[in-house]
């Protein structure tokens, strides 16, 4: 790009977000980050404001860099949390995005590049990849919150023109491949993570519910590296911007993995034997989730590039050397 085009990324900062930053970043794009969350593994690469994207500050950000494209990251995202603390959840997923899109609209913002989730499809009688076309059944209200969002954003390109896509991606994971960022969040509540420190501290993992209807009785999920997300977010404005329709696109490997098959990876990963013991089912947990990735492949040129061991491999070294970094200080 001869001109930097500028693009304004809310949750920039984040575990995925700051991955994505990077990404627009190496393109050529010129990166403004909105992100109110934990500052301390935050890059200093970029031009950053530290605050809710919701609030109306971000429109004088909007008139002051003139983006065509807002990618939209920052949200509230534990599952189990929002079944307890279901008003977080829905003012901060739906009514702060529509507070955002009503910004985007007043200031000519062309492209809206949401982060959508697996989780709107639910639990299904079938066991096949999920095509964007099925019905959605979000089981909580963060998966209900990212369904309601979608409908917006059919919405307001109705209305005003605002082109969109959302990425339904399926658990992300991994790290950054030289391991410079990857996930923070203290305490843990994604998989993988949580399996590393287990593995590498002998600690004992629960596995929530073994009585699933699948192949060993534990749930089944898909999962994407936070590389592969990054690179889908900007082909997807690329397709935008080349004419491109509106919509929904799945994002995963295209292949499920049991609770037991991610126990062999870190196995396998770390060298450690792990334990574990078998507790009860998380509340608002599909049996099963698992993308069909081909219109993603078809019409944005995207395709997935991280095998499982990979995104365990990848947030292992993260993992260490923010041990290390820590230890350091």
């Amino acid at each position: 790009m001869s001109d930097k085009e500028t693009v304004v990324i809310t949750g920039g900062s984040g575990f995925i977000g700051t991955q994505v930053s990077k990404t627009f970043a190496k393109a050529g794009y010129d990166v403004i980050v909105i992100d109110n969350g934990n500052r301390k593994w935050a890059s200093k690469d970029f031009t950053s404001f530290p605050h809710d994207f919701a609030q109306q500050s971000t429109a004088g950000i909007l008139e002051m860099f003139k983006p065509k494209t807002v990618v939209h990251l920052a949200a509230s995202h534990v599952v189990p949390d929002s079944i307890d603390n279901p008003g977080k959840y829905y003012k901060n997923n739906v009514s702060g995005t529509q507070a955002l899109l009503d910004m985007c609209v007043q200031h000519n913002v062309q492209n809206f590049i949401f982060s959508g989730s697996s989780s709107v499809y639910g639990e299904r009688d079938t066991q096949e990849p999920f095509k964007e076309d099925l019905t959605p059944n979000p089981m909580s209200p963060y998966a209900m919150s990212k369904y309601m969002t979608e409908l917006m954003l059919e919405d307001y390109n109705k209305a005003y023109g605002l082109n969109y896509v959302s990425t339904r991606y399926f658990n992300a994971a991994g790290a950054d491949p030289q391991a410079t960022n990857g996930y923070t969040q203290e305490p843990a509540s994604h998989v993988m993570p949580i399996l590393i420190d287990c593995a590498m501290n002998g600690k004992t993992f629960n596995i929530c519910g073994s009585d699933y209807n699948t192949s060993d009785g534990t749930c089944i999920r898909d999962y994407c590296h936070i590389q592969d997300i990054a690179d889908a977010k900007l082909k997807a404005v690329d397709y935008l911007n080349n004419g491109g329709e509106s919509g929904i696109f799945n994002l995963g490997s295209g292949v499920g993995f049991s609770i037991h098959d991610l126990i062999s990876s870190v196995e396998r990963v770390t060298g450690k034997q792990l334990e574990y013991v078998v507790g009860p089912r998380r509340a608002g947990d599909p049996s099963y989730l698992c993308a069909d990735t081909t219109k993603a492949k078809e019409q944005l040129n995207w395709q997935p590039q991280y095998s499982l061991d990979q995104m365990f491999e990848h947030s292992k070294l993260w993992l260490d050397n923010k041990s290390k970094a820590i230890k350091n200080k």
